[in-house]
């Protein structure tokens, strides 16, 4: 029997009718660009959310989470870890999923605050075993969709398409190139052969609402509408010409723009290079990333920036960068095949107590079974 399985029966006495496993996420390029419609290139990593779950004969929904231990009852007075599910059930009945009563439980091995999308996972997870219940289905567009409004309704994070995403809608083996702007994507194969990667949580989790990340939200939209005042054709940063900046007379939203619009050119350019197997070009773009989160976006940390630098040294490495939205969590390395232990020993040599993982891409929750 599996945890979340145990943990059912022990709070609620039930015998699981679903089980869901949503992956998290790492982000190769495209930092801080989903959410201003730019291109970005994430996969699905092996590390899970799982929910299994009941129905129940009346409207009653329960939860239960490992992480928390505690359980709740949405609606009635739910504490903060619970309120993305309260907002998710309420979006996905608003868009006329029949929700029923239900018991769930939750576990997982997606690292809190390590910036691999556990709230996403979470919410992709509970989204889609509550559709299994109710014997209804949904595309992953959509499921993203829901679990994107609830992380704003109930996390107050005014987070990207890009995590629900690809939580749901991944595939083993392939990098997501996602258009934010127009919400379609394609995959991109990742070959084992030619790279690998490796993700190296920090010791600084990052707590994403308290953070810096709706000011630099906030900082992109001011910055576009300044930019919109000249250029009213324009509908996101992503389509903004380095040269129209010069409408962003705030010095501070100047720089976060310019971080974007070159973030996006990066992520074109790494989409190409990945299509045509040239990993050394997308590691070289990874660290030009990450410099620029450094230097102009501003969400990076002494920790995440040494691994950077190591990263961009070693002779194992083709590149790194943060992954997620900064602020501590974790980076992400692609690294030559066969040489991702080398590099992890590295790493420990150089920052004792830093251990990382090999992270092959996977399925997402839809596809998952």
């Amino acid at each position: 029997m599996s945890g979340a399985r145990a943990l059912l029966a022990e709070v609620f006495g039930a015998a699981a009718e679903a089980e869901v496993r949503a992956p998290g996420r790492v982000n190769l390029l495209g930092g801080h660009v989903d959410y201003n419609g730019g291109l970005v290139l994430p996969l699905a990593v092996p590390r899970f959310v799982t929910a299994v779950g009941a129905r129940r004969a009346d409207r009653t929904r329960r939860l239960v989470s490992e992480g928390f231990g505690e359980s709740v009852t949405l609606g009635a007075e739910t504490p903060e870890w619970a309120r993305l599910f309260e907002a998710l059930v309420q979006g996905m009945l608003q868009a006329g999923v029949p929700v029923p009563g239900f018991e769930v439980a939750l576990t997982s091995d997606v690292p809190v605050g390590a910036g691999l999308s556990s709230s996403a996972a979470a919410g992709v997870a509970v989204a889609t075993l509550v559709l299994r219940l109710a014997g209804a289905s949904a595309s992953a567009l959509e499921v993203a969709r829901w679990v994107q409004a609830a992380e704003h309704r109930g996390l107050g994070v005014r987070s990207g398409l890009m995590d629900p995403l690809v939580s749901a809608g991944g595939r083993a083996g392939h990098v997501m190139a996602l258009d934010c702007l127009d919400e379609t994507y394609t995959l991109l194969p990742l070959r084992p052969e030619l790279a690998e990667v490796v993700i190296i949580p920090t010791a600084t989790a990052r707590a994403l609402a308290a953070s810096g990340y709706n000011e630099r939200r906030s900082a992109c939209e001011r910055g576009l509408a300044a930019v919109q005042e000249r250029h009213p054709e324009v509908r996101a940063l992503a389509e903004v010409q380095p040269a129209w900046l010069d409408a962003v007379l705030d010095p501070v939203d100047a720089v976060r723009c310019q971080h974007v619009v070159a973030e996006v050119a990066r992520a074109r350019a790494g989409a190409a290079a990945l299509a045509a197997g040239d990993v050394v070009e997308v590691g070289r773009l990874m660290s030009a990333s990450h410099a620029s989160l450094r230097d102009l976006y501003q969400v990076t940390t002494p920790e995440l920036d040494a691994l950077a630098e190591l990263s961009a040294a070693a002779p194992e490495s083709f590149g790194g960068r943060v992954t997620g939205a900064g602020f501590g969590g974790a980076t992400v390395h692609l690294v030559r095949p066969g040489q991702a232990e080398a590099f992890l020993a590295r790493v420990e040599g150089a920052l004792e107590g830093r251990k990382g993982w090999v992270a092959r891409p996977t399925d997402g929750a839809l596809a998952l079974g």
